[in-house]
Formats: structure tokens, sequence, C-alpha cells
């Protein structure tokens, strides 16, 4: 049996415009191909065995977890793949990608995809009450309670409030017929809240809920900020008579002082 050669990825960058918002992101694999034959699937870091040397050109492709859920793994098909053309393999040799060859993906570009992108750096909020809400959402601007860029939002809920409801301004017209449509966002919350799609039809309006996140306590009992990709492919390509669809954000009290913190919420569909 012939020794194969190795490329080692450590991690996946994301490298972002101004208009696409923070570059904040968890890729969790690799999807590979060499001379457009796919290699595998590989959790990062990974070593990757490959029977062959000399020159070849590979397309590396982030993969996330979708709704928090460690086995719905995807290819996220808003980035684009790192491409490392020419690249020699040497058999019995590891070649650690990273300098130059360091995976770097981007959002296509605005001319393929939309991406809605709130980080309250502003004041105004884009996201307004349901009339079953107890409260609005707020802002922070405290140190140590924001996750970048001076400023996150808050959900939380006073002693005499049980229902947090909050849905975005904008009306989105999202594609159908099994699109992907995905929101993504950073958060960090104590207790369990759920991200869902209204759909807006002529005389009928449906809350239906998609996601729910769980507290984000690490091993030691504090409370960490964690990245999140929703996907909401299906519940909007269910409802495709709607005419509009927002995404709201939904929290019952379960803890005494129930508080959420969220940043970076990105809406991305395909144009």
């Amino acid at each position: 049996m012939e020794i194969p050669s190795y490329i080692y990825i450590d991690h996946i960058d994301l490298q972002t415009t101004t208009a696409q918002g923070s570059n904040s992101a968890e890729i969790l694999d690799a999807w590979v191909y060499m001379d457009d034959n796919p290699l595998g699937v590989f959790p990062l870091p990974a070593r990757i065995p490959i029977q062959a040397d000399g020159q070849h050109d590979f397309l590396i492709f982030a993969g996330v977890k979708a709704d928090g859920i460690s086995d719905r793994r995807r290819r996220y098909i808003f980035f684009k793949p790192f491409e490392l053309n020419n690249f020699n393999l040497t058999r019995g040799e590891i070649d650690t990608l990273n300098g130059t060859n360091q995976p770097v993906v981007t959002y296509y570009p605005s001319s393929q995809i939309t991406i809605w992108n709130e980080d309250f750096t502003d004041p105004f909020i884009p996201f307004f009450p349901d009339p079953a809400s107890d409260t609005t959402m707020g802002r922070t601007t405290t140190a140590g309670e924001f996750f970048e860029d001076g400023a996150s939002a808050v959900m939380d809920l006073a002693p005499d409030q049980s229902l947090f409801f909050c849905v975005t301004e904008e009306n989105f017209n999202f594609p159908t017929g099994g699109s992907s449509v995905f929101l993504e966002l950073n958060y960090k919350t104590n207790n369990a809240f759920t991200i869902g799609v209204r759909a807006e039809s002529p005389g009928n309006t449906l809350n239906i809920d998609n996601t729910v996140l769980n507290p984000t306590y690490d091993d030691n009992g504090n409370l960490v900020w964690k990245k999140a990709y929703i996907e909401l492919t299906e519940i909007v390509s269910s409802y495709y008579t709607a005419s509009a669809f927002e995404v709201y954000f939904k929290m019952i009290r379960q803890v005494t002082d129930p508080i959420a913190y969220i940043d970076n919420v990105k809406v991305i569909y395909a144009n």
C-alpha cells in the first residue's frame, strides 16, 4: 500500500465586508474536494490522508452545525469555498495549511445572496413587540455584557412579566421551493428562548416556532457566548403561499431572572 500525503487544517476563518457584518463564525467541518472529486467531510482540526502526490487543485467548503444540534451538520451554502490551486503534495509528509494557504471563506456577493444584518450599534432596534408581549427588546452598552462593537440586544423579563415576544420590523420576501434560508446570531442566555417565523397572508397571520436555544452555561457554570446557524428553509417552503415573512424571538420565564443577550443577527437567503 502506498504511503499517503497529508494536509492538515487547523481551522477555517471567515472574512466579511462592512455590509456583511461580523466575521464571527463557528466553522466545525471542512468539506474537501481535490481536482473536483470529493475527499470527504472532516471535523476540525483535521489531518487528511490523500493517496496522491504532485500538484493538485483543492476546494475547501465550510461546514456548520444547524440549529445548535450536533447531528445536523451542513455545508454552509452561503460561504464561497476556499480555493487552493497547484498545491504540491509529497507522500509521507504533512502539509499544514497556514499563512498564505490558511483556508479563508467569504460570503457570496450581494448579486447572489441577501444578508439582512443587525449588530445593534444603532440605538434604534428593528424588532417590535408582539401585542402579546409583556416587554420590548432592549440594548446594552455595558462592558462585559455586549459581544463586540460596543452593543448587543437584551431580552429580559421583570418579576411581573412572563412573556417576551418581539418580531422583525422587516418583512422578508423569502424564496420557497426548498431554497435555503438561515438566521445567524451570537447569543448568551440563562433561559431557553425560541426563534420562529411569522407567515403573513391576506387576512391570516401564523406564528411557527422553529428552534429552541438553551442556556449557555459552560462546564464551570459560567454564561458564555455561542454562535448559532438557524435553518428556516423547511418552514418557509411549507408556507409558500405567504405574502411576506418576519422572524421572531420568544422567551417564556423558566428561571427567576431570565435574561438573554443577542448580537450580529443575520437573515440570509438567495436572491
